[in-house]
């Protein structure tokens, strides 16, 4: 049978596929691909036959001109998606990486320096936030972090009930691991210089506090599906996987987080379509809570605040609503990802 292009391009392509299945994951992975794709050939051509049959047609495709046609038709859906794929992992991590934005407000009375937050990124972020909250707690800034407090064993089974997944104390440190990034943790950046840790305060709320009002706006229509133990799920998916293909995968969440991180809607619409109660509890009332501590502040006039991305413009509307006076005076932006 003579070769067409679509037939060289076909062989070159799963020669390249099949080369880095290998590298990735040795013979056996190789060995798999081929028997699905195989099966699925024959599978597809029996359907392709039977419907033939049934409609009497006699132009019929024997099995090896198919065969051609099931090939290059694979090797042609393959190649755009692994084209998508790759494109936007380079884009997000390469070209378009997220940055994180320090907004400085004042109304002229008072100073708050926002310093936005991930809670999981590069090593190199942290360690820049740790040595400009030292240069701002020089200068007497108080700062205000977040961190949501533990509530009652009650309310900690109903609080990963109403997020649709298992949310302890390690979910961060666990996910840093499936991401390649490391975890933010208060208590290194807080400790991290010689410096005093009464300037520093939590200023958050309990799982008791989120439950207390989630109850309240909860209705009969908010869905709450069984609890997923998000870290098992993650970290039988880490053991299944060599270094090789951990690394690809990382590097693709990690474009993942880059996209969201750059584009808040996108989060917000996610949610909204998840449990829209929680969230609102869980967004809203800690806003509430920051604004309110540096509206009332009497003696305090400089504030540091570092607190996750997605609270600020609800923070800055609140503290606009009680004084139009405050404005961004300066905003600076920190690359996450370490060069």
């Amino acid at each position: 049978m003579r070769l067409k292009k679509k037939d060289f391009y076909s062989i070159l392509f799963f020669w390249l596929l099949f080369w880095y299945t290998f590298y990735l994951s040795w013979i056996s992975t190789v060995l798999e691909s081929i028997l699905g794709l195989i099966i699925l050939l024959i599978a597809f051509y029996v359907i392709y036959f039977l419907i033939k049959k049934i409609f009497r047609s006699k132009n019929i495709t024997w099995f090896w001109p198919f065969s051609s046609i099931y090939c290059f038709c694979v090797s042609i859906i393959f190649s755009i998606c692994i084209a998508i794929v790759w494109w936007f992992s380079y884009y997000y991590n390469e070209i378009s990486p997220a940055y994180m934005p320090q907004y400085t407000l004042t109304n002229w009375d008072k100073t708050v320096v926002f310093q936005s937050m991930a809670h999981i990124w590069w090593k190199w972020f942290y360690n820049y936030v740790a040595e400009d909250l030292k240069k701002h707690k020089d200068e007497w800034y108080l700062h205000f972090f977040e961190w949501v407090r533990p509530g009652t064993k009650e309310n900690m089974e109903e609080f990963n009930k109403a997020l649709w997944m298992n949310f302890d104390k390690d979910i961060y440190t666990n996910m840093s691991k499936l991401y390649w990034v490391t975890f933010q943790d208060y208590n290194a950046i807080i400790w991290s210089q010689i410096i005093n840790p009464t300037s520093d305060v939590n200023i958050d709320i309990s799982v008791d506090d989120i439950m207390n009002e989630y109850k309240k706006l909860k209705t009969p229509a908010t869905t709450e599906w069984d609890i997923l133990d998000y870290w098992e799920t993650m970290k039988n998916l880490v053991d299944r996987l060599n270094q090789r293909e951990l690394n690809l995968v990382t590097y693709i969440n990690r474009a993942v987080l880059n996209l969201l991180l750059w584009n808040r809607d996108i989060m917000m619409k996610m949610w909204k379509i998840w449990n829209d109660e929680i969230w609102q509890v869980i967004i809203w009332k800690r806003n509430e809570v920051v604004a309110n501590a540096i509206i009332n502040g009497k003696t305090v006039k400089k504030y540091y605040v570092t607190y996750w991305l997605l609270h600020f413009d609800w923070i800055f509307e609140l503290l606009k609503k009680n004084d139009p006076n405050w404005k961004i005076t300066k905003t600076t932006y920190h690359k996450l990802i370490e060069d």
